[in-house]
């Protein structure tokens, strides 16, 4: 905001009269021989300088393209001119009895070095703007004449921003212009060093305290980091590199601001902010975010012309909540911008110093972003001669993100500077390109809400991600039968260690329990339970539900009578089949009890049960853990079952003879993708009595043995498997895919496992509600993924399947923008059993399959630019601790580096951060402290849980997943006055043991368990 408006002289008035400072009041001259203190913003500057953290970062340049030969010594002239009207050109920054001032010199002779290009005249530019300045010794403005060719010349002026700003380097730049060709230079004015002298005495009269008492009101809870949706993690200690993305707003679009600004009394600035904030809310998901911008501070009519650092950097807050109009923001935008002029004379350090006493090193403290508006500027004429100004990237970003825009006539020239510690070029490109989207499509009526800001990249991007068709639709039972027919004596069940089940055998045995089955009167609709661990028997008893119309409910005969007993009355299955074993548990069920012994599964028949075989009847109803505690019965459909397993036999090339071996038990629903894709492809189904208690080794021995060409697990259990094959390379058994699901996977431990069995791997995504998996990623070794990625993508949809990314209020988001992932197409299931309400407000209408749903997955996503999805974590999952945002799984991945773990869970217990981690059991017990180091070393202090505890397993022996759900929900630290540890809360463990935890480090809390703190 370096130029306010058309009205300012009004605006500056009404100031001005408000505070006391109207009338005939002017900048009085400073006392002969006193003390120039620095302002504010000075101070800050001079701090940086004197820590060491200049670099050339605070150089302000002006760079002409000048077309002509220039004379040296005629410029000397010019330049001694300009320097010896404006006194801030002659001063440098002394000591003065432990205190920093400013010394003016009588005069100065400004050298201007004359320099032949030979080379990159950018890189020349460059070298002048970045070499430092001596703020003691001065002088601190340089000049550089460079001669390009004959005809053409570059001019450079550079000075040290604590002794100019934006605004007057520009005056600096034009008055050697005009002194160079002769013309006359009206008077200065009042100089910088008297405003200083001025302000100073102003402030100590009780006006900084005023107005750092507003700024702490404005900005009292207000987010301190605002996430862009960045392609890199933040960094502990942020540096300056950087990148700049040139663009151009076109005339068309300038003149359409202007003539909604002006509609509305507002500046160009507050247009400007206004349309700048909405597409940062869009990109960070807040509608309360912060702006920094340069706000110029020229209270009197003499200082116009003055040369000084009159600009201090104020923290814009904006607030977009309640859906907005345009014209409403633009009102909101106004009066922020208003309101920082009448409270600019206090520094940015004081504000912050003051609001955010705590400074993170990973962020620039109360913003991260900045709007820039400077006037002028453009092609035009420098000394008579024509003048263009030189663009030229320095490579350096004081912020995540900064809009410059210069407002000249016709197009405006623009660029964004961007930190490339948290940034792709393309991802600012696309930026830039909201943000024109957002000029372009709105209008003063509109709601913000349905203000276009995604381009049309955007859209095309996601219509790539669902443009894969369909699969063969044949219903499954129909692909099987294909099979039986086709290969009758091909193996369809293995028992690792037990018996096996030809494609006939499997059939015949099926269609003889689907005849009992109907007896019963199971058909179309109709439920019936299997409480039977995986094997012959449930395969036969499974299939036999299908072929006699029903859906199978499988129920794990492990969990308790009374759990069952609810699941059954839930579903309403008046049939229940089960292991002989097992006839004890369902004492109080009053329907039809099967087991296996019966000679219906002893019997074969050679054909199915005839009945209508509609393509949405029910398949099977899966329960899955409900956030409130109850089951919650999820009902999936033949088609979307048929579409599940035609998709998965293309992506994993199944085929006959092929054996896949199953881990997941038959009540969790990724068994549904093993056995319907094996046998669909005239495939085998290998199970094994106990899967989590093989070992890496032991699983390729497996392999070998059995002959078994595909492997499903979670993904917890392979990252185990990794883990134990480390070291160990076997590359040449029949295995040829892995598969995984059920959490995220880091990049190094699919290159690990290639690097152990070179055995492809297929990533596994999709909740039960979408029948299974609704997308995927296949790799050999993830060395496609950026390194510096936290976890591997989970890919793009299934054929057949859509995925969508929106957000809160279901508009798409742009690519590589965090929203909720939605599936639709031929994947949602019909939803929850006896729970219509539920079902409304998940399954969602398809925005672009008429009549089709979509189900709300309730998970963080995003696309990325090569079109595949990367999983973030739950949408509900993101946590705030002290006002700032923290992503668990950013946390997890980061302690994932560490070698000495292999797993880990981040959560926040009683405004704690606490962190779960699993260790490798072979490793040497050294201090845990390194474990903790892993986090800081990646991750902002914030994001960073304390030393504490470690908890041995809080893993399910069944399915080898584990979550901070598992985990003790109570941890222990140590008293500094008693080496006995006691919990947290204060309350011990009814059982009075700990845990089975382990001490690992002094200090506040953590876990591997450790339940660490922050």
């Amino acid at each position: 905001m370096t130029e306010l408006s058309d009205h300012r002289e009004r605006l500056l008035e009404r100031l001005l009269a408000q505070r006391g400072l109207g009338g005939r009041q002017s900048v009085p001259r400073r006392p002969e021989g006193a003390v120039v203190p620095l302002t504010g913003n000075q101070r800050g500057l001079w701090l940086t300088g004197r820590l060491g953290l200049d670099a050339g970062a605070y150089a302000m340049f002006a760079a002409l393209r000048i077309a002509g030969d220039l004379d040296p010594e005629r410029l000397r002239e010019a330049v001694d001119i300009v320097v010896d009207r404006h006194e801030a050109l002659r001063t440098r920054i002394v000591d003065d009895e432990g205190t920093p001032a400013q010394r003016v010199l009588p005069s100065l002779s400004v050298p201007v070095v004359v320099t032949d290009l030979d080379g990159s005249l950018e890189d020349l530019v460059v070298s002048e703007v970045d070499t430092p300045f001596d703020l003691e010794a001065g002088p601190l403005v340089r000049v550089r004449l460079i001669r390009v060719a004959p005809g053409s010349s570059a001019l450079v002026v550079t000075a040290h921003h604590i002794v100019c700003d934006d605004v007057s380097l520009g005056q600096v730049a034009r008055e050697i212009g005009d002194a160079y060709a002769g013309v006359a230079l009206e008077p200065v004015g009042a100089q910088f060093p008297d405003y200083a002298h001025w302000q100073s005495g102003r402030l100590a009269d009780g006006e900084r305290q005023r107005q750092l008492d507003h700024w702490a009101d404005r900005l009292a809870g207000a987010p301190e980091v605002l996430d862009l949706a960045a392609d890199r993690p933040r960094t502990p200690n942020r540096t300056v590199a950087g990148g700049s993305h040139r663009f151009v707003v076109p005339a068309a679009l300038t003149g359409r601001l202007a003539e909604l600004t002006r509609a509305h009394g507002c500046t160009t600035f507050a247009g400007l902010l206004a349309a700048f904030s909405l597409v940062l809310a869009r990109r960070s998901g807040t509608d309360d975010l912060v702006v920094g911008s340069p706000t110029t501070h020229r209270p009197f009519p003499e200082l116009e012309r003055s040369v000084g650092m009159f600009v201090t950097t104020t923290a814009l807050r904006m607030d977009l909540s309640g859906d907005p109009t345009v014209a409403e923001l633009l009102a909101r935008a106004k009066a922020v911008a208003v309101d920082a002029l009448d409270h600019a004379e206090v520094s940015f350090d004081e504000v912050a110093a003051r609001v955010a006493p705590r400074r993170d090193l990973a962020h620039h403290p109360l913003f991260q972003v900045m709007l820039v508006l400077n006037r002028g500027g453009g092609a035009g004429r420098w000394a008579g001669l024509p003048a263009e100004p030189l663009t030229v990237d320095r490579g350096t970003s004081r912020f995540d993100l900064t809009l410059h825009v210069r407002e000249t006539d016709g197009d405006w020239p623009a660029n964004l500077d961007y930190s490339t510690d948290l940034f792709e070029p393309d991802t600012v490109a696309r930026f830039a390109e909201q943000f024109l989207t957002v000029l372009a499509s709105w209008t003063a009526g509109s709601r913000l809400s349905t203000v276009a800001w995604t381009t049309e990249a955007d859209r095309v991007a996601a219509e790539l991600l669902n443009a894969q068709p369909a699969p063969d639709g044949a219903d499954v039972l129909t692909r099987i039968a294909e099979q039986v027919r086709a290969h009758p004596d091909t193996t369809a069940v293995l028992e690792v260690g037990g018996s096996s089940l030809t494609f006939a055998e499997l059939d015949r045995r099926a269609n003889k329990v689907a005849h009992v089955l109907a007896d019963l009167g199971v058909g179309p609709e109709v439920p019936v339970g299997l409480a039977l661990r995986a094997g012959a028997d449930a395969f036969v008893a499974l299939l036999a539900v299908l072929k006699a119309g029903g859906a199978y409910v499988p129920l794990d005969p492990a969990h308790p009578p009374a759990r069952l007993a609810g699941l059954l009355a839930d579903c309403g299955a008046p049939v229940v089949i089960t292991a002989p074993g097992s006839r004890d548990r369902f004492g109080g069920f009053h329907g039809a009890l099967l087991d296996t012994a019966d000679d219906a599964f002893t019997g074969e028949a050679g054909e199915p049960p005839v009945f209508d075989a509609h393509p949405g009847r029910l398949a099977y109803v899966i329960y899955t853990s409900g956030s409130t505690g109850v089951p919650k019965g999820v009902q999936v459909q033949h088609d979307t079952l048929a579409n599940l397993a035609g998709a998965f036999v293309e992506l994993h090339d199944f085929g006959p003879g092929q054996r896949i071996l199953m881990v997941p038990p038959l009540s969790f629903d990724a068994s549904v993708g093993d056995v319907f894709p094996a046998w669909c492809a005239g495939a085998a189904v290998a199970v094994h009595p106990e899967p989590a208690a093989i070992g890496g080794p032991d699983l390729l021995r497996l392999c070998a043995e059995h002959e078994l060409t595909a492997v499903d697990a979670p993904a917890a259990l392979w990252k185990r498997w990794v883990a134990d094959l480390e070291g160990i390379t076997d590359t040449g058994g029949p295995l040829r895919v892995m598969m995984i699901g059920g959490e995220a996977v880091p990049p190094a431990a699919v290159a690990a496992w290639a690097a152990a069995t070179g055995v492809a791997l297929v990533n596994h995504y999709g909740p039960t509600e979408t029948t299974v998996c609704a997308t995927a990623y296949r790799t050999l070794d993830a060395g496609e993924v950026d390194a510096r990625s936290a976890t591997l993508p989970i890919g793009r949809p299934l054929p057949g399947v859509r995925a969508y990314v929106l957000d809160a209020d279901l508009r798409p988001v742009a690519v590589g923008v965090p929203g909720q992932l939605h599936i639709g197409g031929r994947a949602p299931a019909r939803g929850y059993r006896g729970d219509p309400a539920r079902t409304a407000s998940v399954y969602l209408p398809d925005p672009s399959v008429p009549g089709g749903r979509m189900y709300a997955t309730g998970d963080l996503t995003r696309l990325l630019p090569d079109g595949t999805l990367e999983f973030l974590g739950r949408v509900d999952d993101q946590v705030k601790l002290r006002g700032h945002r923290i992503e668990p799984g950013e946390v997890r991945a980061a302690l994932l580096k560490h070698p000495r773990l292999v797993d880990a869970a981040v959560a926040v217990r009683s405004d704690t951060l606490v962190a779960y981690v699993v260790a490798r059991p072979a490793r040497p017990r050294r201090s845990w402290t390194s474990c903790g180091r892993s986090a800081p070393s990646t991750c902002p202090s914030r994001c960073c849980p304390a030393p504490g505890w470690r908890w041995r397993n809080c893993r399910s022996p069944r399915t080898a997943r584990w979550t901070c759900a598992s985990c003790p929900s109570r941890w222990w630290t140590r008293s500094r006055t008693s080496r006995r540890a006691r919990p947290s809360n204060g309350c011990w463990p009814r059982s009075g043991r700990r845990c089975s935890t382990r001490r690992w480090s002094a200090g506040t809390t953590r876990s591997s368990g450790w339940a660490g703190t922050r």
